[in-house]
């Protein structure tokens, strides 16, 4: 049970992560082999796309207050995490990124850990970056101060790890 509640605090943290980290600004290049008509627009055979995962997961037609962290988007009326159709951070379709269960796997299995072992502070008087990133193919954060220590429980593993 603990480590359902574990998870169901996590994973829409986590969701709201990768939506609003968007590492990969862009996906991948689609090329259409014949005429498409997409919402009243004609995109002529042989036209390159590529789609903006940026502006899926920043549209405030589809989410209330994108550039808000708010985990709480993701769980519904009775708390289960809930995946919203037009939420896509690995992309979509038969072109979705081939290891997106990897991927989500590893940064809950990072999230956790690093949670589970450290305490994260903001240095006092440094200033917290800004959400909106240095933008090319990929969004990096700007530069920032974060104290780390380890937890407690952490220090003890360690210590009672060690052969003296």
């Amino acid at each position: 049970m603990l480590m359902k509640i574990g998870i169901i605090i996590c994973v829409p943290k986590l969701g709201k992560v990768e939506g609003m980290n968007r590492e990969l600004t862009l996906n991948i290049l689609f090329g259409f082999y014949r005429e498409v008509i997409l919402d009243g627009f004609v995109i002529p055979k042989n036209t390159q796309v590529i789609p903006s995962l940026y502006s899926v997961s920043m549209d405030e037609e589809l989410w209330e207050d994108p550039e808000e962290f708010n985990p709480t988007r993701f769980l519904n009326e009775d708390g289960a995490v809930v995946k919203p159709d037009f939420w896509m951070p690995f992309g979509a379709g038969r072109r979705m990124c081939l290891g997106d269960t990897l991927a989500k796997q590893e940064l809950y299995l990072f999230f956790t850990s690093l949670v589970h072992c450290f305490h994260l502070k903001q240095v006092e008087g440094a200033v917290l970056p800004d959400l909106v990133g240095q933008a090319a193919v990929t969004i990096c954060p700007g530069e920032y101060e974060v104290r780390i220590n380890l937890t407690m429980h952490y220090l003890l593993q360690l210590l009672v790890s060690l052969d003296f």
